[in-house]
């Protein structure tokens, strides 16, 4: 029995046994090549009891996908902030400067935020870029988070610790804007309200005109939130709609030249009385036809500039 575990010891060549078949012998040759390979992934966990070597995830569509939400949120942010700078340059060359001043800082990069829904082993790096302006009591910021763009008004005194992100539920953002993508293209958008890129001067407007407002005392901080918070970007989307409807109708021709056609009409009436049909060559009924014509444009054109104006001030 030795001399038959020495002879079949595994790790001895041997040759095909000449008494086999030769469907047999064949089938033990192409065992006998075959090239043998170490096991690996979870297969080698089970039979080798050794640890398999993680893969790298190779996930090329999120990357891009978050890389193209972070460029629109920077551009976003950045408009945003070149219209508050400037109406911050404006209120502190202004007499009201004089108790009250406002600074402005930003935009610029702060911490890095992983991305949690990266499976990978390598997940996205989200920056935080914000910009803010304060004042002695508030302060407005303004900050890309993760896929978000929000915005706040918290007091001054937790401007710091909002930066740092260590105010994670305190204070809600005033508003806070999410994406949708159409290959390319962002879309930021409040409570299902689209907020475009020619929104963002209204939008900036309004939250700044919120902010003074706070600062001043003309309004109480719990005034902000709420039911306030869910129709902010209904009312930022109407101030827009509105302005767009009153620049329609200051474009309008009639609108910038009414008060000329009104001198117009009134110089040739009074043309008119100096004059009689025979005069001008007229018969007494042309004449009298053209007087009433001019006397109906005139009326015409008060009636016209008079809507227009109604629907400006009640847009």
């Amino acid at each position: 029995m030795s001399n038959f575990e020495e002879s079949w010891n595994p790790h001895q060549p041997h040759e095909a046994p000449t008494h086999l078949s030769k469907n047999s012998q064949t089938t033990l040759q192409q065992l006998t090549n075959t090239k043998t390979k170490k096991l690996t992934g979870w297969l080698a966990d089970l039979v080798e009891c050794t640890p398999a070597a993680k893969q790298a995830h190779a996930d090329t569509w999120l990357p891009k996908r978050y890389a193209l939400i972070e460029e629109s949120a920077f551009a976003w942010i950045d408009t945003f902030s070149a219209e508050v700078h400037a109406f911050v340059r404006e209120f502190n060359n202004s007499a009201s400067a004089e108790t009250v001043r406002l600074v402005f800082d930003g935009p610029k990069l702060t911490m890095s935020l992983p991305c949690k829904r990266d499976p990978s082993y390598t997940p996205y790096k989200f920056t935080c870029y914000q910009s803010h302006v304060v004042s002695h009591n508030y302060a407005l910021l303004i900050r890309s988070y993760y896929e978000t763009i929000q915005i706040f008004i918290v007091p001054s005194e937790k401007l710091l610790d909002l930066e740092n992100d260590f105010l994670k539920t305190e204070f809600p953002p005033l508003l806070e804007l999410r994406p949708a993508i159409n290959e390319n293209t962002v879309l930021w958008a409040s409570t299902g309200t689209p907020l475009r890129s020619e929104n963002i001067p209204i939008v900036a407007r309004e939250l700044f005109s919120d902010f003074l407002k706070l600062t001043l005392g003309v309004i109480e901080i719990s005034e902000l939130f709420g039911a306030a918070v869910a129709s902010k970007s209904v009312s930022i989307l109407h101030s827009q709609e509105k302005e767009n409807l009153t620049q329609f109708i200051r474009d309008l021709q009639v609108w910038r030249t009414g008060s000329i056609f009104t001198q117009a009409i009134a110089r040739d009436k009074e043309a008119l009385s100096r004059q009689t049909g025979k005069s001008v060559n007229l018969s007494s009924e042309q004449f009298t036809k053209v007087q009433s014509q001019y006397n109906d444009l005139e009326k015409a054109l008060a009636d016209l500039v008079l809507t227009l104006k109604n629907i400006t001030e009640n847009a």
